[in-house]
């Protein structure tokens, strides 16, 4: 491939728009005033949260932070300042990012937030509490390293799809400014098109049937592990950086989807690190988002996605990894099918909709929903592993860009989680950690090192 020429190809309305960050014009006007931006509600610049994000600022905690992280490693050393004009513009082209979240009477909301995002340099632990005071009231935060630009989200402002599509536009601002003869191909979401208004609704209104009502057994409680707490502030990240040719050939091979031969590799790394003495009919529980998205239609950047549990008891940890694939394959084809979506997802919305729920004060609704989360919440499983899947993007940005990762948090309750995405032929497979205990993490990737996968391993902790 011929290398790109180094040359300004920004477009005019970014123009406009970047010579006004220069000029230090204050960045509290009305999203519709701007050029190529809209405005959240325009008249009252408000929106309620999405039926998922009720969630987490009900049990939002030092324990329990609800954040996710996305990043991109580029091939040249991060410039902080154009950085922060790329984050600039891309708020301009994404205003359901720009938001503070406030309390009401009897629901929490998102308004219009007119501080400043800044950029910072990375200096701590990955996925920590985001402090809203500190960080000027807004639920995101962007900092590098080197040639890293990490992106933090809480979650309650938006999932991984979302995200994504966030920091997408975050990375063509920035090589734009940087000179670099780059296009959107339609593959990115700038200036040149207006954030419509399907990219800020509640796609679970949306999709919402109360026609369709199907009793769900109840949810078996899964086995956790436990081990020492690393410091407090403290994430131990391990990522395995592997070829996708050869993950993908590897799970071809036992007939399965990535997510599905990996499902089942997890599942023997926890067997690997319970005690032998483990209740034998106790389950091992894994929690698999869905992405809403590929099912049901839906530009949103808002949360637009759903968690089905695959299990297997103790009592089977033996068994060969070719019959735990078919376990874990049967379940969740079966789970993730359109037609079994629709009625768990229905009594979420429900939930928001009931008349008497609506009238309820917010401080209760909060303690309801705590003390709900705390009886079946993270009970429910040992750990999420998470595929945000390939990441695509224009050909010619593809030069300038070698690696994406996506991270998850880690809580009291689930130490350790495993998330994973692609760009390229490189897959990064990562692992978060609060304990000190290595044995899930060294299992899993010793049993993908037998299978043949040439694997790299990093960590923060190197």
């Amino acid at each position: 491939m011929q290398p790109f020429t180094a040359k300004t190809c920004t477009l005019p309305v970014e123009r406009i728009l970047f010579r006004r960050w220069l000029g230090k014009v204050k960045y509290n006007k009305r999203m519709n005033e701007n050029q190529g931006g809209i405005a959240i509600n325009r008249e009252d610049n408000w929106f309620q949260l999405d039926t998922a994000a009720n969630l987490y600022p009900a049990i939002v905690s030092y324990r329990q932070v609800s954040i996710f992280r996305l990043c991109c490693t580029l091939t040249e050393t991060i410039d902080p300042e154009i950085l922060q004009s790329a984050l600039y513009l891309t708020l301009q082209r994404h205003p359901s990012f720009n938001v503070r979240l406030k309390r009401g009477a009897f629901w929490n909301y998102f308004e219009n937030n007119t501080n400043v995002a800044k950029v910072t340099e990375e200096t701590g632990s990955p996925c920590q509490l985001i402090e809203l005071k500190q960080n000027d009231d807004f639920l995101f935060r962007v900092t590098w390293f080197r040639n890293r630009i990490n992106l933090e989200i809480f979650h309650a402002l938006s999932d991984g799809g979302g995200g994504l599509e966030f920091l997408k536009t975050l990375v063509y601002y920035y090589l734009n400014l940087q000179g670099k003869c780059i296009s959107t191909d339609g593959m990115i979401r700038t200036l040149e098109t207006k954030a419509d208004s399907e990219e800020i609704e509640n796609s679970f209104f949306r999709y919402y049937n109360p026609a369709v009502n199907k009793p769900q057994p109840p949810e078996e409680k899964a086995l956790h592990i436990q081990g020492k707490a690393l410091p407090m502030n403290h994430l131990r990240i391990v990522q395995g950086i592997i070829p996708v040719d050869q993950a993908l050939a590897l799970a071809r091979s036992e007939q399965a989807s990535l997510t599905e031969y990996l499902t089942a590799v997890l599942f023997k790394s926890f067997f690997a690190a319970l005690p032998a003495d483990t209740d034998p009919t106790a389950m091992v529980k894994i929690s698999i988002p869905v992405n809403l998205r590929n099912h049901f239609p839906s530009r949103t950047m808002r949360n637009f996605s759903f968690y089905v549990y695959t299990g297997i008891r103790f009592q089977d940890r033996e068994l060969p990894l070719d019959q735990l694939i078919q376990q874990v394959q049967s379940q969740l084809r079966e789970m993730a099918r359109p037609e079994n979506l629709q009625p768990r997802i229905n009594p979420d919305v429900s939930y928001t909709q009931n008349a008497a729920m609506r009238i309820v004060p917010l401080e209760a609704k909060n303690k309801l929903i705590k003390q709900v989360h705390r009886l079946v919440g993270e009970d429910l499983f040992t750990c999420s592993l998470s595929n945000l899947g390939a990441v695509q993007l224009p050909e010619s940005m593809l030069p300038f860009i070698s690696q994406f990762d996506f991270t998850l948090s880690s809580s009291e309750r689930i130490p350790t989680n495993c998330s994973m995405c692609s760009y390229q032929n490189t897959l990064v497979i990562t692992f978060v950690s609060n304990i000190e205990e290595r044995t899930v993490e060294r299992t899993f990737f010793r049993i993908l090192a037998e299978q043949g996968l040439e694997i790299k391993i990093d960590s923060n902790e190197n």
